[in-house]
């Protein structure tokens, strides 16, 4: 697993029930729908994590941490937003960025926690094509999967 150093100690990322819950709680995405009789479109926390570091931004890092270290606060060890924040502005800075994504991305992907959530995750990208309405949709959802796929492999070798 990853370990981030905050002011000079060493926290391990752990993918447990305290990082899904935290997820949830607070990185879930709801999208209102305005037509009516159509439900809102939710992603749910680690899958918004998980497309964010596949994207490389930095807020899904932020997020995967907040998430990891959750465990801590059973004795009240977690730190706080801001030195998370801290800790990783410190890494991105210093020319690792690269390391800090591929680190959070492979420990979500190796997860035995998270392992059939993923797998399903990339079940539901092939569904895409089967669902599209026309032509045009499904060249659109082809050439997400082929991107995402390649961002997959990327974040993983």
């Amino acid at each position: 697993m990853p370990i981030l150093s905050i002011e000079g100690k060493d926290y391990e990322a752990k993918l447990t029930f305290a990082f899904a819950k935290l997820a949830d709680k607070r990185y879930k995405l709801v999208q209102k729908n305005d037509e009516k009789g159509k439900a809102d479109l939710v992603t749910g926390g680690l899958e918004n994590i998980y497309q964010h570091l596949m994207n490389y931004d930095a807020n899904g890092l932020l997020a995967f941490w907040d998430c990891a270290l959750e465990i801590y606060n059973r004795k009240k060890a977690k730190p706080s937003l801001e030195q998370i924040e801290d800790a990783l502005s410190a890494v991105l800075e210093s020319g690792e960025d690269e390391r800090l994504f591929k680190e959070a991305f492979a420990a979500i992907e190796n997860s035995g926690f998270f392992r059939l959530k993923i797998k399903d995750y990339w079940k539901n990208l092939d569904l895409v094509d089967k669902l599209a309405k026309n032509e045009e949709e499904r060249k659109q959802s082809r050439m997400a999967k082929e991107m995402f796929t390649a961002k997959r492999e990327e974040l993983l070798a």
